[in-house]
């Protein structure tokens, strides 16, 4: 970089005193500089007399494309430096369509205020889904419940997410305050896949209980399970971070008297990666937010 700011400047200036004065050289420092140069690229570039110093044709040819190579240096370190400052950027961020169309935007909002030109990419997909991109590097960050099996994963708790049976404004439940696992018994219900975390942990909590659950339908999607439970075919259990997304479909959520199904929703990163300048604020403010800190009943 040293000798091709030196040949640009001297090219450009054609005196060896105004490119030592503008590089802040002394001039046998400079000169020296062209001879390594030249030795590297094998040949003369600049064909010197007492009074002149005129680049040789094999020089001339070289001048704009070494100018061309000295911007590019110099926008690619000020591109890469911006980004270390957060002055431009991009990050990809996995979470729970739950969390994402609930919690994550008041997080995302305080974010872009602070850093007008970062652009952020959510993805919003189910749990599984957000795991398995966080782990092949498609996002740097997730926001999920607690997996299971972190292997190869970092996880820090945001809040603890309770549990709610949502149902019809009809449904013979709707006038409860709170709810026991049992009570479901004689009810039909609509799922979550097989498959799922959430059913796996629901068909878990039936097997303690000693409850068989009547199951009328299963879905792929937590929208698709409120728009069952819209039209009275069952009565659904779902993670308390979806309560606005039924609410929203003018539907009961009633809080589940069951402990043992409280799970952490936290934000995870893999653990054989580093995080870029952005992702790291991000994860500060997602860890700090103050509307990630209530416990969901």
């Amino acid at each position: 970089l040293k000798q091709l700011r030196a040949f640009v400047e001297l090219a450009s200036t054609k005196s060896y005193a105004s490119a030592s004065e503008r590089l802040n050289l002394s001039q046998p420092a400079l000169s020296i500089c062209i001879k390594n140069l030249e030795s590297e690229v094998g040949g003369t570039l600049f064909s010197r007399t007492t009074r002149n110093v005129d680049l040789t044709p094999e020089g001339q040819a070289f001048f704009p494309k070494a100018r061309k190579l000295l911007m590019d240096w110099f926008a690619t370190f000020e591109a890469v430096n911006e980004m270390f400052t957060l002055q431009q950027g991009r990050i990809t961020i996995s979470a729970m369509t739950s969390f994402a169309s609930s919690r994550l935007p008041p997080v995302l909002k305080a974010f872009n205020q602070r850093f007008p030109n970062i652009r952020i990419d959510v993805i919003d997909v189910v749990m599984e889904t957000v795991i398995a991109s966080v782990i092949k590097g498609e996002a740097e960050l997730g926001i999920v419940f607690e997996p299971d099996n972190l292997a190869e994963l970092a996880f820090v708790p945001l809040l603890e997410n309770n549990f709610v049976a949502v149902m019809h404004a009809d449904h013979p439940l709707a006038s409860k305050n709170q709810i026991q696992l049992t009570e479901l018994v004689d009810h039909p219900l609509v799922m979550m896949n097989r498959g799922s975390s959430i059913r796996m942990w629901l068909e878990e909590a039936f097997s303690k209980s000693a409850i068989q659950a009547s199951i009328a339908a299963e879905a792929w999607q937590l929208d698709t399970l409120g728009e069952m439970v819209k039209v009275n075919l069952g009565l659904a259990i779902v993670p308390a971070l979806c309560q606005q997304q039924m609410q929203r479909k003018e539907l009961v959520c009633i809080p589940l008297d069951y402990p043992q199904l409280r799970r952490n929703v936290g934000v995870m990163e893999k653990t054989n990666s580093s995080l870029s300048a952005s992702a790291k604020e991000l994860k500060k403010m997602l860890t700090g937010f103050p509307v990630n800190k209530r416990i969901l009943r």
